[in-house]
């Protein structure tokens, strides 16, 4: 009886899965991709991120879809944005570079300390310096219960805390700016929020800069020596103003 309820459940549980596939956007993404129709695929994982919520591998997918579209802004936004979720990937490091290259675009410059840091997420720094909290508060502790041990227990509490310091310092460096946003499409930035106004500098699709102000319908953006006001439309947010889910 048992075996057959497993054969039953086993069944049915395969039934459904094959029903479900050809509604699953992140498959018909893959499926899209494999025989070039990347507009599909990139549509399709837009979709999987939207009712599914933000992953690495989601964002990695939907980037090479652009890329190969040709659309090589929105390619680096969602390399950018998957970085952010999964900063030690190397395929999603080598695709940003590559693309960026083919741009015709540099790589943003950070210092040595930043890069190094940056290696691990500001979710992952702050999971680290909570644990380094912790330790501290045990040796706290134990310096109160054990007299005899005071001097072991202090040098440990201290280590703790210096750990705990340390690690929210790294994550609130490492943590991207709301204010970083890519150009997903070539424009100009002028000297006023008016579509006539004087132009100010040429913006590059897939460039990256950091929005300083808002008015309707323009963002005043700054680009290393460069400033000037963009269409809203012409660029989006790494970290849309809405938190996105974790997946």
């Amino acid at each position: 009886m048992i075996r057959r309820i497993a054969m039953l459940s086993l069944f049915a549980f395969a039934t459904t899965a094959t029903a479900a596939t050809p509604g699953d956007s992140f498959v018909a993404g893959n499926a899209a991709a494999a025989t070039g129709a990347h507009a599909s695929a990139a549509t399709a994982f837009t979709q999987t991120l939207a009712t599914r919520g933000w992953s690495a591998n989601a964002l990695f997918d939907l980037g090479n879809a652009y890329a190969s579209n040709g659309e090589r802004g929105r390619a680096i936004l969602a390399y950018e944005r998957a970085l952010v979720m999964s900063p030690r990937d190397a395929a999603v490091a080598t695709n940003l570079a590559r693309t960026r290259e083919a741009a015709g675009l540099a790589a943003p410059t950070t210092s040595r300390i930043h890069a190094e840091l940056a290696r691990v997420s500001s979710d992952e720094w702050t999971w680290l310096a909570l644990a380094a909290a912790l330790f501290a508060a045990a040796a706290a502790s134990a310096w109160a219960w054990w007299p005899r041990q005071r001097g072991r227990t202090g040098s440990l509490a201290a280590l703790g805390t210096a750990g705990a310091i340390f690690g929210f310092a790294a994550a609130i460096m490492v943590a991207p700016s709301r204010g970083t946003a890519v150009v997903v499409r070539a424009d100009s930035a002028r000297i006023a929020p008016v579509a006539g106004a004087e132009e100010a500098f040429a913006a590059t699709e897939g460039e990256t800069v950091q929005i300083e102000q808002r008015r309707p319908g323009f963002v005043y953006v700054r680009d290393g020596d460069r400033f000037g006001w963009l269409p809203q439309s012409a660029l989006e947010r790494v970290l849309p103003e809405r938190a996105p889910a974790h997946t």
